[in-house]
């Protein structure tokens, strides 16, 4: 009898993972919520990308098209990797101020730093970087760690780094490489 039993809980065990292998849709590096929509184009969607990555290459770029408990409509999100990792996402929020975002995070450590007269605000979230190393061939990732804040007069830029994948100083560099273009103009 508990033969019987064994192999049918086996059986069953076998078509349940051939089923969610057969049926498995295309992992995302982005936050699937309601009314993300990808696009093949950050400039149509208002942004430009940061012009110094650290070698990393723009991967997924989303729009939120309705508000969630994360981002408010209309913010596009750029997740670049680097290495098969998850290096950082780019969450350009509209509508958001830094007061806002940073009253969010009032239990997690902040510090600012001022770059070409902008206020940047780093966040730690964890120090423990938990990853997840996928045997697929999309990029693996890791919990995000800290994140970047800048305000600019459109949007708020959130910079979120995937574990220890990027160091607090390329953050600051990729912040200032996107604020740069805004600050000359």
């Amino acid at each position: 009898m508990i033969g019987w039993i064994l192999v049918a809980m086996l059986s069953i065990a076998i078509i349940i993972r051939f089923f969610s292998w057969y049926s498995a849709d295309e992992r995302s590096l982005l936050n699937q919520t309601a009314g993300l929509v990808t696009s093949e184009s950050a400039e149509e969607l208002g942004v430009t990308p940061p012009p110094e990555t650290f070698g990393s290459e723009l991967f997924e770029i989303g729009l939120y098209t309705q508000a969630n408990e994360i981002f408010p409509a209309g913010t596009v999100a750029l997740v670049y990797v680097k290495d098969g990792w998850r290096f950082v996402e780019i969450d350009y929020l509209p509508g958001r101020t830094m007061e806002e975002q940073r009253a969010t995070y009032r239990n997690f450590p902040q510090e600012e730093a001022i770059v070409d007269d902008s206020t940047f605000v780093v966040v730690t979230l964890d120090n423990r970087a938990r990853c997840i190393d996928y045997e697929d061939k999309i990029p693996n990732r890791c919990e995000v760690t800290r994140q970047l804040l800048i305000e600019t007069e459109s949007h708020l830029i959130v910079i979120s780094a995937d574990g220890a994948h990027v160091t607090d100083g390329e953050l600051l560099i990729i912040g200032r490489s996107i604020i740069s273009p805004i600050t000359s103009s």
